[in-house]
């Protein structure tokens, strides 16, 4: 079924889904390409019927805000030229920090573009669960320098000082701290 509201289920009104690739590897020496991550990106947008509308690949930290393409892939999603941002994961797409991270994808949204992971299908603004994803007060990702899950609303409303880890209840387990080691 068709769902405009909803990019994940394919095309709206006879229309192929804009998406955007983003591809990021950290150095630019040739220890590490993006083929892997365009391969599986391209096969999928074909799977799915989507259009290729842009395709931005940086060779640097994503620790870093002033990648090029990823500032260009932002003036681009600002203008709509781009319906969906699709990136291999998660540590593809930043590795800035929980804030800063939660930060792109709250500002992609209000541009209207819709986001998804690859490898993370739980990291997916455009699916069934989007108003779930919206509202949980977690986020998890170990390379952020704690392998426990982070309340969410406390990265958005403050900011953590000195990067110190934190842990939540899960709203799945009620009262059970999760880690992702568990």
């Amino acid at each position: 079924m068709t769902d405009q509201n909803h990019p994940t289920f394919g095309p709206a009104n006879g229309k192929a889904l804009r998406v955007a690739i983003y591809l990021r590897v950290s150095t630019r020496d040739g220890r590490q390409e993006t083929d892997n991550q365009r391969l599986q990106l391209c096969q999928l947008c074909k799977a799915q019927g989507w259009e290729i509308a842009g395709e931005y690949e940086d060779q640097d930290s994503g620790g870093k805000s002033d990648r090029s393409r990823f500032q260009t892939m932002l003036r681009d999603a600002a203008t709509r030229k781009f319906d969906l941002l699709l990136f291999w994961a998660l540590d593809r797409f930043s590795r800035e920090g929980t804030l800063a991270t939660l930060k792109y994808l709250e500002l992609l949204e209000s541009y209207g573009v819709r986001w998804r992971s690859f490898t993370e299908p739980w990291i997916d603004s455009a699916g069934p669960f989007r108003a779930w994803i919206a509202e949980t007060p977690l986020i998890h990702k170990p390379y952020w320098g704690s392998p426990d899950l982070v309340p969410a609303s406390a990265f958005l409303s403050q900011e953590i000082e000195n990067n110190t880890p934190a842990v939540a209840l899960s709203p799945a387990c009620h009262n059970r701290v999760v880690s992702a080691r568990q």
